[in-house]
């Protein structure tokens, strides 16, 4: 995952990062830059996704399986399907990619949270 900060893409430990400010920013700086360099299997979790934002693969899966979540076996041979890349890919390229995740503009909540 990354996101786009002044038209420049972050990768998502930077973006990760950028959140925190202030007398919390050095703790959690320390704390996120831990994570990645002990290699945690959540920290894997963007190296082994695939790319395509508007797609899931057995990449992702396996990614995702790096957080801890169970993805079932039904579920994970519908996603890799046709009729799940059909449906779960008109509904992610509805997600615009091109915005700071931290922008309004790029909010797709109904609530205006």
């Amino acid at each position: 995952m990354s996101v786009y900060s002044g038209g420049a893409r972050l990768s998502f430990k930077d973006t990760l990062l950028s959140f925190f400010a202030g007398d919390a920013g050095p703790v959690a700086s320390t704390a996120i830059r831990q994570y990645f360099e002990d290699h945690y299997t959540g920290s894997q979790f963007e190296r082994l996704a695939d790319g395509d934002a508007n797609r899931i693969t057995a990449n992702d899966i396996v990614a995702v399986s790096m957080l801890g979540v169970d993805v079932p076996p039904a579920v994970s041979v519908w996603l890799l399907g046709s009729d799940g890349q059909d449906a779960v890919g008109r509904h992610l390229s509805s997600v615009p990619t091109n915005v700071d995740i931290r922008s309004s503009a790029g909010s797709t909540s109904r609530c205006g949270c």
